[in-house]
């Protein structure tokens, strides 16, 4: 069985390598090949295109880079002439994979798309592609099975992979009582677009903090499409720790995390992680965003959760001041923080048991019946 794989950006290339180990487990002559990232060509898929350094975000990079698309494009459309696969698996990143899905289709490929489309925010209408072009659609977040259903799409919910990923971490305890020496977080995002829109308030917040509470210490984990190079224009101070943090151990004993929206808010909630969601982006993409997404939050987390478990501070929202405040009045705060907790373990729960690279695997075996 020939299965051709395809990610787009970290995330993508963490899960692909998670359900590649796991098909080669249940199939082990199964070949695999696609577009990826160094982890998924560790676990066994020939990668035809490497994935760009930094991945591609909203309509202003999409649209900067276009002669690299056509030609990532065209290579996949020669492989799948030469190397027709017997199934074709999309994960996540759809600005590129609904177009893969329509040359698939045409091209009479069995398609399986793992990790949906966020089209329960915006742009609905284009479900009609998955109804017409997937044979199955795996959803990694619980609500999303009833919409795509509705929407009469062959839908699995099959859990999401990051609770295979932090499984041998226990979420944090609470502690009762006030927040003394406070180690913060600071999480703004895997690519060097969301640094610079990110980070310099995130700066601005901490200097605010360490004005009225020295002893709090601040901790910076380093996404790996990130190189410690890229933070040297942003002049950190001596007192804001760089690291890298693969196993998640050192996010894992932070009292609070200011986190760019995105997966990183789930990672939190598994790890039980209070934290306040941030973001700041491209002030073009900002007004066309606003326009179309139609969910009254952003936060992962938080549209897991059904509410604003954690704030959200956005674009102009997005102070360094108005976080600092925030922040110590949280931390100050006990019953705040207990209930947060709370809400960040069942939050939790709601996300499914473990085995979700394993199901997801076995759901995209099965095309070869």
């Amino acid at each position: 069985m020939r299965i051709f794989l395809s990610a787009g950006e970290q995330s993508g290339d963490l899960h692909g390598a998670s359900v590649a180990r796991e098909i080669r487990r249940l199939q082990p002559d199964a070949e695999l090949l696609g577009l990826g990232g160094t982890r998924m060509e560790s676990a066994g898929v020939r990668i035809l295109y490497p994935l760009p350094r930094h991945a591609l975000i909203g309509f202003v990079g999409v649209f900067r880079h276009l002669p690299e698309i056509w030609e990532v494009w065209r290579l996949v459309r020669r492989s799948w002439q030469t190397e027709r696969p017997d199934v074709v698996v999309l994960i996540d990143y759809p600005g590129f994979h609904l177009r893969l899905i329509k040359l698939a289709h045409r091209m009479g490929i069995p398609v399986v798309y793992y990790i949906a489309p966020q089209m329960w925010a915006w742009a609905e209408y284009r479900v009609a592609v998955l109804r017409e072009c997937v044979k199955k659609l795996l959803v990694i977040l619980p609500f999303e099975e009833g919409f795509f259903q509705k929407h009469k799409v062959h839908c699995v919910f099959v859990g999401h992979p990051l609770m295979d990923i932090l499984r041998r971490i226990e979420p944090k305890v609470f502690n009762p009582g006030t927040v003394e020496n406070p180690t913060i977080g600071l999480l703004p995002g895997s690519r060097l677009g969301e640094l610079n829109h990110i980070l310099p308030t995130m700066l601005e917040a901490a200097q605010e903090i360490r004005n009225s509470h020295a002893g709090a210490s601040f901790v910076l984990p380093l996404a790996d499409t990130l190189e410690e190079s890229d933070l040297l224009s942003f002049s950190l101070p001596p007192w804001v720790e760089v690291v890298r943090d693969p196993t998640y151990h050192r996010r894992a004993q932070m009292d609070l995390a200011w986190t760019a929206s995105g997966t990183a808010t789930l990672e939190n909630a598994i790890l039980g992680v209070p934290m306040a969601v941030v973001y700041r982006t491209h002030w073009l993409n900002a007004v066309l965003a606003k326009w179309l997404i139609r969910t009254p939050h952003i936060g992962l987390v938080n549209l897991v959760a059904g509410e604003e478990v954690c704030p959200e501070f956005l674009q102009e929202r997005l102070l360094g001041e108005s976080l600092a405040s925030w922040t110590c009045d949280f931390l100050a705060d006990e019953d705040r923080r207990r209930i947060m907790h709370e809400e960040l373990l069942r939050a939790r729960e709601l996300l499914g048991s473990f085995g979700a690279s394993e199901r997801a695997a076995a759901e995209i075996l099965k095309m070869r019946d």
